[in-house]
């Protein structure tokens, strides 16, 4: 019991210190005479930072979450660009929250982790995604960036 205790205790430790860090902290740091304070690295943070329309070396890139989809999935089902472009993440939750093997969080992490466009070109982690609720539980940054005045 003491060995299972003495492994336990550093990683809710280490929790416990992420938690403090990211939530209590961050929203201080937040409140920044109505300015976001550049320690949430908002501009790096939720779907559209990356899924948008980008020009690299004279040439237009169409990376919007509707043109993902449309392009790198032939048998998705029809979607409304104007809500894909305008509600990101929360219009794809509409109908995968809950679908088991097709569920977003089942799909996403694979699509993004295994992506050396995500991880080296973009540097991307789990912040680029998502932030941590006050009760410790990662949420996705689209859902609560709100909250921090980021719109």
């Amino acid at each position: 019991m003491k060995k299972k205790l003495l492994l336990i205790l550093p990683i809710l430790g280490a929790a416990l210190v992420l938690f403090l860090v990211f939530s209590s902290s961050t929203l201080v740091f937040a409140q920044n005479n109505g300015k976001v304070d550049p320690l949430l690295h908002a501009s790096q943070r939720g779907c559209a930072s990356c899924h948008r329309v980008v020009k690299e070396k004279g040439v237009i890139h169409d990376y919007t979450l509707y043109n993902e989809v449309k392009e790198k999935v032939p048998d998705h089902p029809a979607i409304d660009k104007k809500k894909a472009d305008t509600q990101g993440v929360l219009y794809c939750l509409i109908c995968h929250d809950n679908m088991g093997t097709k569920s977003f969080r089942n799909i996403i992490h694979p699509i993004h982790f295994f992506s050396s466009i995500f991880t080296q070109k973009l540097h991307g982690n789990c912040f680029s995604c998502h932030d941590i609720s006050s009760k410790g539980q990662f949420v996705l940054w689209d859902e609560v960036k709100g909250k921090y005045g980021v719109h």
